[in-house]
């Protein structure tokens, strides 16, 4: 690991530049760069992208497995299986089910199972969706094949779509 703030910065501005110049450069050819384990280099660039040092100009993520994402991601995001957010996206989500959990995206979510969304959450985007449970804030339209659930905290600017929606007291629609 850097010894210092100036010399983690260094290594940030190495990673970036470097996925910025090959977006699939590899762990162990980053440490080679770097002069450090590859195992180092993973912790660096985990880092790198939570404090929000690497953002390429467009991140494009498809993944078979479960996806947890912290910190900011710039880009669209697809995946077969489930995602939980906490932090800032901007561009579309593709999954199976997603949770939010303080977080907030510009971009549209389509997803083939669940959404859930906490009161801390925004979306500024449209949201496709078989169930929905919305305690956020969003702007855009809903279409749900099954059920939307609003809950007290939410407040929707948009058009809803499904075939059975539950809305409890406090929730605002516009």
């Amino acid at each position: 690991m850097p010894k210092s703030l100036e010399e983690q910065k260094k290594q940030f501005r190495i990673i970036y530049e470097l996925l910025h110049e090959n977006p699939r450069v590899y762990i162990k050819d980053m440490a080679s760069v770097l002069n450090i384990n590859p195992h180092a280099t993973s912790k660096n660039l985990e880092k790198a992208f939570n404090e929000g040092y690497v953002l390429p100009p467009q991140l494009r993520t498809r993944s078979f497995a479960n996806m947890k994402l912290q910190g900011n991601v710039k880009g669209d995001i697809q995946t077969t299986k489930n995602i939980e957010m906490n932090g800032k996206i901007v561009g579309d989500v593709t999954c199976n089910n997603v949770a939010m959990f303080g977080s907030a995206m510009q971009g549209g979510v389509s997803s083939k199972g669940q959404l859930h969304m906490d009161r801390d959450s925004v979306i500024l985007g449209d949201i496709s969706t078989q169930y929905a449970r919305i305690n956020g804030k969003i702007k855009g339209n809903i279409e749900a094949s099954g059920k939307t659930e609003i809950k007290d905290d939410a407040i929707i600017f948009g058009d809803i779509s499904a075939s059975t929606i539950s809305i409890m007291d406090g929730a605002s629609i516009k």
